[in-house]
């Protein structure tokens, strides 16, 4: 039950936290702090298998690994913040920390700048992992550009965002000191625009392998396998699209109650989003959980007790003897052939490349 204020400290305080009395038990704070825990646990839980499967497949790191290491980092930091400021006030409306916890304000201010210069590192970086893993998989030239343009893209209006929400009040002091006053830019404006281009460069990338998969020479059911698996990210999109509705309200009147599920879905976006990152790569941990063996049930047993023929899978999941790939210097025209690049061999999928740059 909430205090009672003496009738001389409500007529002190201003309209806007009067109409706040009545709310004054209303607590948002245990879904802050189940919805943070548990998507951060589920990134470290998809980060780990991810590696997991590279030791399945005796592979090193690559670059999209070390970046989905670095994202993980940044939304670390992330969701740190948000659950301090959910300890100082987040959760709760304004008239309880202005009465109860009045020294928490600055510290709340602080916070809440720092996580929102954060969330932008945080979800660039996973895109950022996904580009990469495309272009590791994939080495047409075509889709090498378009990777380039989508992640330059990104870096820019990144940076941009992030600029613009550490100088969205200047001076930068004025953000926690009331004695200051500020020049402050429409930031709720600002969070809807780089919100909406989030969504945008999510459904972008989600659709850059797509021609890629629909022309492999392999079944229809294993294209549709294909589709579907690169295509859990659109939980990504629609967890943007619903954090877009609730940017659009925020609020500075009340802002410790009204900026709780924005807060809350910044945490479910980024995280989600190294989830999906990582769930394509994660075939050999699939396998071995289904089949007892990282290849699953593309391994071909060699016969009368001698050792496995090598093959090599394709990423439409087929089994390529290794004698009935071409030798050097065999007509290619028109047809599709594993790439022989080292590095590659023994990946949940292989490079494939075609005459015409994909």
């Amino acid at each position: 039950m909430a205090p009672p204020i003496p009738p001389e400290t409500v007529q002190l305080l201003p309209p806007e936290l009067q109409a706040q009395i009545p709310l004054y038990d209303e607590n948002l704070q245990p879904n802050l702090y189940a919805a943070d825990a548990i998507c951060l646990v589920a990134a470290y839980i998809a980060v780990t298998l991810r590696l997991y499967a590279r030791r399945l497949k005796v592979q090193p790191l690559g670059w999209d690994d070390y970046m989905i290491l670095v994202a993980l980092l940044f939304t670390t930091v992330f969701v740190s913040l948000c659950i301090f400021v959910a300890a100082y006030g987040m959760g709760r409306h304004t008239i309880v920390t202005v009465l109860e916890h009045p020294e928490r304000s600055v510290p709340f201010a602080k916070a809440t700048l720092a996580a929102g210069v954060i969330y932008n590192p945080a979800l660039v970086c996973t895109k950022i992992s996904i580009l990469l893993l495309y272009h590791r998989l994939f080495p047409g030239k075509r889709l090498k550009w378009a990777c380039v343009g989508v992640g330059t893209f990104t870096i820019a209006y990144s940076i941009t965002a992030i600029m613009t929400n550490i100088f969205q009040c200047v001076p930068v002091e004025s953000n926690w000191d009331t004695t200051i006053t500020p020049h402050c830019v429409d930031l709720g404006a600002e969070l809807v625009a780089v919100s909406s281009l989030n969504v945008v460069t999510d459904a972008a990338i989600l659709c850059l392998p797509m021609p890629i998969i629909w022309r492999l020479k392999t079944s229809f059911r294993r294209k549709l396998q294909l589709t579907s698996m690169f295509l859990l990210g659109i939980f990504v999109v629609a967890v943007s699209i619903i954090r877009v509705t609730y940017v659009s309200g925020v609020s500075f009147s009340d802002g410790f109650w009204v900026n709780t599920f924005p807060s809350m879905w910044s945490v479910v976006e980024s995280c989600v989003a190294i989830v999906a990152a990582c769930l394509p790569t994660l075939r050999p941990v699939f396998n071995l959980l289904i089949h007892g063996d990282p290849e699953g049930s593309t391994r071909q047993k060699g016969t009368s007790g001698g050792p496995p023929d090598r093959n090599i899978v394709t990423i439409g999941g087929h089994s390529i003897p290794m004698k009935n790939v071409p030798l050097q210097g065999t007509n290619r025209s028109n047809t599709l052939a594993v790439s022989q690049d080292p590095s590659q061999l023994g990946s949940s999928f292989e490079r494939l490349r075609d005459n015409d740059g994909y």
